[in-house]
């Protein structure tokens, strides 16, 4: 077990963050939750990143409300920051508030998923958003680009031409790449649990939908204020494109584990926008979701192009990426 306490302690008395920046979530009514992840995040830290040569690591939770994350580097210290708004945010939105699979037209098709877990399935769904979040930030730790000094955000600048940067694309488009890869292995954890006679198609289509509906839902909180379709703007893909390449990822590494299975990419991303909008009806967040559904079907041939034309060749040019050193 990792002492939160005498990490956050050694992080101020190395003066990498100020005290008041810490958020101690000791009398939290889920301090539970906050002590589960810190302990996951930690240990992949300390224990499973060693080849990467970022010691010493260290990850912590800050005061602020919102969703977001932040990775950085200072006094030799690589640390990845959450804001405990990411935390309580997403538990309370993908698991206690989750009423998703209640509806008819889902609950049918996720019964039979549900009851090969011994998880809720909307507890599934916070952990893999939560575990992404935890290995999007790591890669920006293992990349050791040059702006890492200044700590790179989870939350885009803001959608202009002006802001386009397209080191921070790439080094967004990798640090999601990496993510997903690692992901897929958590999943299979999940997959080798069930009994033999469930390793279907339907199965697999349906554990990765539920994957990409709750990274995409933890990608609306961070840019839900750009509705419409960007490319080469801002500071991060849009919520749309990155989702679509992060499902391309998932299904190469997956096809490859789940054996005897054909994976249809448009099959798994139509049903994780069922559930992004079953899951947001009642929500905010509802129409938005009905608009990146309109938007990934009349912009499909452009986010591909961006993809394949833009984002790939760029990112080849920066040598720092994670996937240039596979």
């Amino acid at each position: 077990m990792y002492n939160y306490r005498a990490i956050t302690d050694e992080l101020v008395s190395s003066r990498i963050i100020p005290q008041a920046d810490i958020y101690d979530y000791a009398a939290d009514p889920i301090g539970e939750i906050y002590n589960r992840y810190f302990q996951y995040c930690q240990k992949a830290l300390s224990e499973f990143s060693t080849e990467f040569n970022i010691q010493p690591a260290k990850i912590y939770f800050n005061n602020l409300p919102t969703v977001n994350a932040a990775a950085g580097m200072g006094n030799s210290y690589y640390v990845i920051k959450i804001n405990k708004g990411l935390i309580s945010t997403l538990y309370n939105l993908l698991y206690v508030n989750n009423k998703v699979f209640d509806q008819s037209e889902l609950k049918e098709t996720y019964d039979r998923l549900a009851s090969s877990f011994d998880t809720p399935l909307e507890y599934v769904m916070y952990q893999l958003a939560t575990y992404f979040t935890f290995y999007h930030e790591r890669a920006h730790l293992v990349q050791k680009s040059p702006i890492l000094t200044n700590y790179l955000d989870e939350i885009n600048l803001g959608p202009t031409v002006a802001n386009y940067s397209s080191l921070h694309h790439s080094l967004e488009f990798d640090a999601d790449i990496d993510a997903a890869h690692r992901l897929i292995f958590v999943i299979l954890e999940y997959w080798d649990k069930l009994p033999e006679q469930y390793r279907d198609e339907a199965y697999a289509t349906e554990i990765l939908a539920l994957t990409t509906a709750s990274i995409f839902t933890y990608f609306m909180y961070l840019e839900e204020k750009y509705s419409e379709i960007y490319y080469k703007e801002g500071t991060h893909p849009h919520p749309v494109i990155r989702i679509t390449y992060i499902l391309d990822v998932m299904i190469g590494v997956a096809q490859q584990n789940f054996q005897n299975i054909t994976l249809d990419d448009k099959k798994i991303l139509r049903q994780c926008l069922r559930i992004a909008t079953g899951f947001c009806e009642a929500g905010q967040h509802a129409d938005m979701v009905k608009g990146y559904a309109e938007m990934w079907q009349k912009e499909n041939d452009l986010i591909e192009d961006f993809i394949n034309n833009v984002l790939i060749p760029e990112s080849v040019a920066v040598p720092c990426l994670i996937k240039n050193r596979r």
